[in-house]
């Protein structure tokens, strides 16, 4: 089983999400959030095949897909398998312009 690395840019994600979660409806709801990250996780630990392949993105990334639990299934979990851990680019609400996002991230690998 290969660990699960945040990169900055997930972590960052993952940070103005429980932001945005304190601000609107308090700590409950920013814990169950992370309760339903850290299922996810431990599930692409598991097996980090689970997700999906992403599909029009920057050729020969490898990058997957995985949802969060409900109520946060739209909240989506990019990932990518290195050799050593599974790399974790991005946390992203569905509704946000993934593909535009995903671009200019990835263009910094």
């Amino acid at each position: 089983m290969k660990p699960v690395v945040f990169l900055e840019q997930a972590v960052r994600d993952l940070e103005e999400t429980t932001n945005f979660y304190m601000d609107q409806t308090g700590f409950d709801l920013s814990m169950r959030f992370f309760r339903a990250l850290r299922k996810a996780t431990s599930l692409l630990i598991a097996n980090p095949r689970l997700g999906a392949a992403v599909k029009g993105l920057n050729a020969g990334l490898g990058v997957r897909w995985f949802p969060l639990a409900s109520p946060f299934q739209k909240y989506l979990i990019f990932y990518r398998l290195g050799t050593k851990d599974t790399e974790v680019i991005r946390v992203l609400h569905a509704s946000r312009n993934i593909a535009e996002i995903l671009n200019s991230t990835l263009d910094y690998f």
